[in-house]
């Protein structure tokens, strides 16, 4: 039976939720050879190569679904997680900047500027922008857990431990 690109989309993300990678990727690879431009595949497969550090695979994958729908929120946070990972910070504030003057949605922005800026040690910064992200998205656990770790950084543990707290809630 030959699978349709949205059952072997739908059977790879089924594989990868269940944490069968190997699988998962034969699923993503089989719509990418027939849609080499696939968003989803694209995104997917290149998450699954950025946990296992294989940057240089991940890369393209996610610059691939980024620039097929350059205006979803995940697409920008993975590829700039990427970037961050592959240590490319001109390239991720670059993509950053082009992202705000397209009117791609604030929170993804900030949030993602605030890793950059973590990574870089410009630590006040990165706090500030990941304030903004939880202003626009209060329930955002993601940031308060990055947040977290930010403070502990910068030796505020009170304000950590509440930023934790906020994370499990």
């Amino acid at each position: 039976m030959k699978l349709t690109i949205e059952q072997a989309l739908q059977s790879g993300i089924a594989a990868h939720k269940a944490g069968k990678l190997f699988e998962a990727e034969r699923f993503y690879r089989v719509v990418l050879n027939s849609s080499p431009q696939h968003p989803e595949a694209n995104h997917n497969l290149g998450l699954i190569a950025l946990s296992i550090n294989k940057v240089d695979i991940a890369l393209p994958l996610l610059k691939n679904a980024f620039n097929s729908h350059p205006k979803k929120d995940q697409f920008l946070m993975s590829y700039i997680r990427g970037l961050i990972a592959d240590k490319q910070w001109d390239a991720a504030k670059e993509v950053l900047e082009q992202s705000k003057k397209s009117k791609f949605p604030e929170v993804a922005i900030y949030f993602s500027a605030a890793e950059v800026n973590h990574n870089i040690g410009e630590l006040d910064t990165a706090k500030a922008n990941y304030y903004k992200a939880l202003v626009l998205e209060p329930y955002n656990f993601k940031a308060y857990d990055n947040l977290g770790v930010l403070l502990q950084k910068m030796a505020k543990t009170e304000n950590s431990e509440q930023s934790y707290r906020r994370a499990l809630i």
